[in-house]
Formats: structure tokens, sequence, C-alpha cells
């Protein structure tokens, strides 16, 4: 019978893990199976009283981190200038490029959504001609949509086994609008066409970037580390880990550092202003909302599609 059981659960983790294509989806399913579920935990307390205090507290949090910061010995914010063909203009796009950046979404929900996602999907059609003349003035006019730039905050907390009434245990992941994603998707298939044709990323980047995943670094650093063993050299590994580092980052350099070390300029970097400029959060929980909202000046909501892509790995490039 043990024998049996072992089998059954061999076949029924092999079927699970043979269908899972992303490392996300892997992290997903392990979390699930071993019942490690960030989502869930939630601090004791009225919640709209909580959600005051999270909308308080993210906010706080950052300006602390910035004050801290030693202006003085801030490293330069002198870019090596961009040689190459400048991104000035965002290419307008057809019905069916974005239609078929939206199949291709996951069919999440904001609570900001005027309508449900899986509800769009089935009139598509009908709506297609008007969502891409929003994507397309907004490209054109380099302004994104106000509404777009409205993000919903969720606090999650960093690991399971953590004081759930601790609110510096938890960050912030925002659930935004699904139009300003797909708007974003559109975005960022140019931006990223720029920076490849120039080969402007970092050689040895390894997030946010096609067929490098942490696992490229992990195997990078292992090679290395026993390339100097082999060699009977000491080998000292340094990790660094910046608290907050998309939170406190700065929208003025990296905003020069698009137009000066990237070459995006004209109606594309407005485009990136616009896109940064003003954006405003509510912390949600149990059903309940945050009084107010609270506007970003620095960073960009995390969950963003354009902003975990690219944007922070341009800013942390040295140029």
């Amino acid at each position: 019978m043990t024998k049996l059981i072992k089998e059954k659960n061999r076949e029924f983790y092999s079927i699970v893990f043979s269908n899972i294509k992303t490392c996300r989806g892997l992290f997903y399913v392990s979390n699930q199976l071993l019942g490690k579920n960030t989502e869930s935990a939630c601090p004791d307390g009225d919640p709209k009283e909580m959600c005051n205090k999270f909308q308080t507290f993210f906010q706080e949090k950052i300006a602390k981190i910035r004050n801290k910061l030693d202006n003085d010995k801030a490293p330069s914010t002198t870019f090596s200038p961009f040689n190459g063909d400048t991104l000035q203009l965002l290419k307008e796009v057809t019905e069916k490029e974005v239609k078929d950046i939206i199949r291709q979404s996951p069919a999440k929900s904001c609570a900001l959504d005027p309508i449900p996602t899986n509800i769009l999907m089935t009139c598509l059609d009908d709506v297609l001609p008007h969502i891409t003349t929003i994507i397309n003035n907004s490209l054109r006019t380099g302004e994104v949509p106000t509404c777009f730039k409205n993000a919903i905050v969720k606090p999650i907390i960093t690991k399971t086994g953590l004081d759930e009434n601790d609110l510096t245990n938890y960050r912030p992941v925002s659930n935004l609008p699904f139009l300003s994603k797909i708007l974003e998707k559109v975005v960022l298939t140019q931006l990223f066409g720029h920076i490849n044709t120039n080969g402007l990323t970092e050689a040895f980047q390894s997030a946010y970037k096609a067929c490098h995943s942490t696992k490229t670094a992990t195997i990078r650093i292992a090679n290395d580390i026993l390339i100097e063993i082999d060699a009977r050299n000491v080998c000292i590994l340094a990790l660094l880990d910046l608290s907050a580092a998309f939170d406190t980052l700065d929208h003025e350099i990296l905003l020069k550092k698009l137009e000066i070390a990237f070459g995006v300029t004209g109606s594309a970097l407005s485009c990136f202003c616009s896109y940064i400029a003003d954006r405003a959060q509510k912390v949600s929980l149990k059903g309940e909302t945050s009084e107010g909202d609270t506007i970003m000046r620095f960073g960009v909501s995390q969950g963003s599609v354009l902003w975990a892509s690219d944007l922070h790995a341009l800013h942390a490039t040295v140029g």
C-alpha cells in the first residue's frame, strides 16, 4: 500500500509540474501545494482602519528611505550620450495587433475596470475599434489617460510565518486597470525593439530580458565560483539587496536617462513623462479601501507591465 501511495504521489506531481510553462507558474503551484498562501495574510483590526494605516505606512516608508540617502555622496547622473536612431514617435497599432495582445493577456480584472475583463472578452469585437482609438490617441499625443494611472494596492506579506500584525512585513502590490496594461504592452514592444536594435541592454542583465532569467544569473555565478575554486583561488561572493528599490526610484533621473542614454525623445518621451506623472493609489483590504489617494512622487506601481519589464532595469543600467 505504501509503495502504491508513493507511486501515485509521484505520478500526480509529475503531471502537475509538466504542465507548468513559466517560473511564476512554478512558484504559484509550489506555494499552493505547500500551503504557503501569502495573499490570505492580513493584520487584525478594522479593515477600513488598517487600509488607512497601510496607506500611511507605505508612503512614509519611501520618504524615510529617501531621506536617509546622502545626496552629497550620490553617484554622478551624467550619462554617455546615445548615438543612433532616436525613438521619437511611438507607432500607432492596428486593431489586429491590439486584439492579439488582449487575447494573450491574463483575463484579470481590477476594481477600477468599468466592466469585468471576462465580459469584455465576450464582446471584444464590438469594442475593439474604440479601444484601439484610445491607445492610438495616447501614442500620438504622448498622453496617458488619467484613469489608466490609478491603482488599487493590496498588502502582501513578504514571507509566510512572519508576524501578520507587523506592517513592515508587507509589500504593496498594485492591481491596475486591464486596458492600462494593454497600453503598457504596446509601448513595451516598441521600447524593447528600440533597445534591442541598438544593443542597449547590459550584457550580464539576467532579469526583464528575453532568455535571461534569474536562473541565468545563478548558473553564471556558480560557474565563476567553480572556475576560481579549480584554480585554487579564494572566492568571495558579495550580495546586495536594495531596500524598496522599485518604490524609491527617482522619476527625474529615469526620464533624463531615457532621453540622453537611450535616445527616447519627442512624443515618445512625453508618453513616458505622462505615464509616470501623478499616479495615484488606494489600499484595499477585505472589501474596504483607504480614504483619499496617495500621489506617487517616486517609483511606479509594482504590478505594472511596463515598469516591471523595462523601466526599472533601464534605471539600474550603468550609463
